[in-house]
């Protein structure tokens, strides 16, 4: 005896009806690979149905995107430092907004979900090449010239609250690494007089500096320590990048011990040099305040808006 089709809710089947008819697919739904009619004998695999479709719901294929520091540090694991990114898709969207605005979720999810390379485990990338390619994917699902970034600017000089409006990534300057460039990096150190060794963060790093924030600020709470979980993680996190003092190879808790001896000369070496050469989008803006005109500088934020933008309609 010949097995039922199972029954689709009538949504769907209303959906696959108009497909049918030459209609094309509904409007803000997901167009999924198809998969032929579905019977009880005829299920789809798990891997067919988590598999990405062909392209995106908004018609736009994949896009080349080449990283910031050209896949030179990742040993031959990205060969031309050139991947393709999809546009967000519906099933990501449901992750983000589940994500609680957790940014290591956020950013795991756009990584495993919309840049089609298995070259990288998610933890070895890069930080800087994986925000660049969260802004670029902003970009590639949500055209600039329709969907511009909006968030609130408050005014350093009058108090004023206001909107700025801004297009990625045409707005933002990237900074490219240099071809003969390889870890470590050599930071002179002008008062003391000590030269460093120095990398780039993973983002397994920066999971490991939200970690040492979070315990930081916990015992804080319960104990009379120097500083807070934000002010310790940025001490970490210029620790971790450190991986020598003058050829010293020290273990992360002495190079934290060795940051409090130095003088504000050479911590503003350092963070001039990061600031100059780290490879990546410039996120750096001077923005007129709409009330006063002072020219204050921000660095651009993610709000809610950065994955949910407003239609720029004319």
């Amino acid at each position: 005896m010949a097995k039922e089709p199972v029954r689709l809710p009538d949504a769907e089947a209303k959906v696959l009806a108009e497909q049918e008819q030459g209609d094309g697919p509904v409007e803000g739904l997901r167009q999924e690979r198809s998969v032929g009619p579905i019977t009880t004998d005829e299920a789809p695999t798990a891997d067919e149905l988590s598999a990405p479709p062909p392209s995106s719901s908004n018609g736009n294929a994949g896009l080349l995107v080449e990283l910031p520091t050209k896949g030179l540090l990742y040993g031959d694991s990205l060969p031309g430092g050139t991947v393709e990114v999809i546009p967000i898709t519906f099933k990501a969207e449901k992750r983000l907004a589940g994500g609680g605005g957790n940014m290591a979720s956020i950013m795991d999810t756009l990584l495993r979900t919309c840049v089609q390379t298995d070259a990288l485990s998610l933890d070895d990338w890069i930080t800087t090449d994986a925000f660049y390619l969260l802004l670029r994917l902003r970009g590639h699902t949500y055209p600039s010239d329709m969907f511009p970034y909006h968030f609130p600017v408050q005014c350093d000089a009058c108090g004023a609250t206001f909107q700025h409006e801004c297009h990625i990534p045409d707005d933002f300057d990237i900074r490219w690494l240099e071809d003969d460039a390889e870890e470590p990096f050599f930071i002179d150190l002008p008062d003391s007089g000590v030269t460093i060794s120095t990398r780039l963060l993973r983002r397994k790093d920066e999971k490991q500096i939200a970690k040492y924030a979070a315990r930081a600020g916990r015992r804080r709470r319960g104990v009379d320590i120097e500083g807070d979980g934000e002010d310790m993680s940025y001490a970490y996190r210029m620790a971790t990048r450190i991986t020598e003092v003058d050829g010293d190879k020290l273990p992360l808790e002495k190079r934290l011990v060795w940051l409090d001896t130095l003088s504000a000369i050479d911590t503003l070496e350092i963070k001039d040099y990061f600031e100059e050469n780290d490879p990546g989008m410039d996120t750096t803006m001077w923005i007129d305040c709409t009330s006063c005109g002072y020219e204050n500088e921000e660095t651009l934020p993610l709000t809610g808006e950065f994955f949910r933008p407003r239609r720029n309609r004319k």
